[in-house]
């Protein structure tokens, strides 16, 4: 026993201890560069530019046992935590009392066994690094878990650390939402946060990839986006839509201020999408080829991995037939007759792509879900990997696909807007069609709120009159419009760009 936690017996161990020890520990100071006074690694802080989860992190890390970070691969979980634990150590808490692990990492799971790479790791943290038993302490320690997935039974390992020791505190990654949550239900439950991190919205991508002076950000965010998202979501509360429009009025002028800036950012953000090393690429083949190996690694080894599929090569061949419906109802009968398998495990699939945060499902409005022979609609969840998986990760796919990368780009905003409506706890969707027509997204809280993509001049009166119908018939106060430069109000519509509806989202 160690620390009141049974340690598993190694079969290297009981002659070689002390060696074994000195090898995990060489390891253990070569990622936790700042036992030694030396800064943060670049292979973990990857980035200086700072997004908005890390700063709700950064003021509730000291509060909050257990912190749980989901997100895709290479989304910006690892640099999240190298830039909170640079946070940490300039806010003066002893670089001593920070650990991190990564899970995944071979060397540690080598040394401290692959079955208790954590028991092994603070182990000899506790005893070389602290000097000290957890249980003695009268200051926190933070351990920070990267990848945890790959670490079997982690859930009752920290319950085991967590109910033990009172100052020990846990910030974890993990690739799957579905795991994580799984874990909780079995082991942690009301123990742990956990908080997402996506694709950059729009309005990151720009600071991230433009590098404006703070003050430029900062004036832009709560001098106009601030209070036109407020203002947005009290007119859906109050059934009013003359609030909203009343506000665009008044940003008129300082929205136009920043209109070439947003345009051009969005033809960037139209191709790439959010992944920051996408973002980064100096060019858009070094940009493919950085989401191509992404997509690749995920479902060939991440779903592999996590689900232990037999056969990858069907999951790919399901995410382009998704890639290539993007948007419009989904048939799984026909998918599974493409891929030579069955409805049920096309379905199974599905929920792979959904839990490692790659497609976004939008079912019919206003049905009841075990009764409706509605098909959903499906989206890539980020117009990058949407590109690349389609082979069309270059500048022509503005004018070839328009329609197709603005409704990609609308899904995941309108979805995270949904869920900043119910304060994080209900991102759904709907979509709704009446035979002649549909309309995209359907908010349903707190009240109801249409959304809808017109890329062409000449159907917005045919988009005007869809939208009208659905109000008449759901009782919604107003709905929008998606266009590419119009901004007005006609009775209860309101038809405003995109690129300003992004940046408010």
């Amino acid at each position: 026993m160690v620390y009141g936690i049974e340690v598993l017996k190694y079969p290297f161990w009981p002659n070689n201890r002390s060696m074994i020890e000195s090898d995990l520990l060489k390891h253990m100071l070569q990622i936790n560069t700042w036992w030694n006074n030396l800064p943060v690694p670049i292979t973990i802080k990857k980035s200086g530019a700072r997004r908005k989860l890390f700063f709700e992190l950064s003021d509730t890390i000291a509060r909050e046992r257990i912190i749980a970070i989901t997100g895709p691969r290479q989304v910006g979980k690892t640099t999240l935590m190298g830039q909170l634990i640079e946070h940490q150590i300039e806010n003066k808490v002893p670089p001593s009392r920070i650990i991190y692990i990564p899970v995944d990492n071979e060397m540690l799971k080598f040394y401290s066994n692959p079955e208790g790479v954590l028991m092994g790791t603070l182990t000899v943290y506790s005893k070389r690094i602290l000097g000290e038993e957890f249980s003695g302490l009268d200051s926190p320690v933070f351990v920070y878990l990267d990848e945890i997935q790959d670490m079997p039974n982690w859930a009752k390992t920290i319950k085991s650390y967590f109910d033990t020791f009172s100052n020990l505190h846990f910030i974890i990654t993990g690739s799957s939402h579905t795991m994580i949550q799984k874990g909780i239900w079995e082991s942690l439950v009301g123990r742990i946060r956990i908080r997402t991190l996506l694709p950059l919205k729009f309005t990151e991508y720009i600071t991230f990839r433009m590098n404006y002076p703070k003050n430029i950000e900062e004036l832009f965010v709560k001098r106009i986006v601030w209070p036109l998202r407020t203002s947005l979501r009290s007119s859906v509360k109050n059934n009013d839509a003359n609030q909203f429009w009343s506000t665009l009025e008044r940003n008129r002028v300082n929205l136009d201020a920043y209109k070439s800036m947003l345009v051009g950012s969005l033809r960037g953000y139209l191709v790439r999408g959010g992944f920051p090393h996408s973002i980064k690429s100096v060019n858009d083949i070094e940009a493919g080829q950085n989401l191509k190996q992404d997509l690749d690694l995920t479902i060939y080894k991440d779903v592999n991995r996590l689900f232990k599929t037999r056969d990858p090569s069907k999951l790919m061949e399901l995410f382009l037939i998704i890639a290539k419906s993007s948007g419009r109802p989904f048939s799984q009968n026909q998918a599974s007759k493409l891929i030579n398998s069955d409805w049920k495990s096309v379905d199974i699939f599905m929920s792979y792509f959904e839990q490692l945060f790659l497609i976004t499902k939008i079912k019919a409005f206003g049905t009841d879900e075990s009764k409706s022979t509605k098909s959903d609609i499906m989206y890539i969840s980020d117009n990058g990997i949407r590109n690349i998986a389609l082979s069309q990760l270059r500048g022509e796919v503005l004018i070839e696909h328009l329609h197709d990368l603005y409704t990609t780009a609308a899904a995941s905003h309108i979805t995270r807007l949904k869920l900043r409506f119910t304060d994080y706890q209900n991102g759904d969707v709907y979509y709704w069609e009446d035979g002649t027509d549909y309309i995209e997204f359907i908010i349903d809280y707190p009240n109801t709120l249409p959304v809808t993509v017109c890329t062409e001049e000449n159907l917005r009166d045919k988009k005007k009159a869809t939208m009208n119908r659905f109000i008449k018939n759901h009782n919604a106060a107003f709905g929008i419009i998606l266009t590419i430069d119009t901004l007005e109000i006609d009775d209860k519509v309101i038809c405003m760009p995109m690129w300003m509806f992004l940046a408010i989202c």
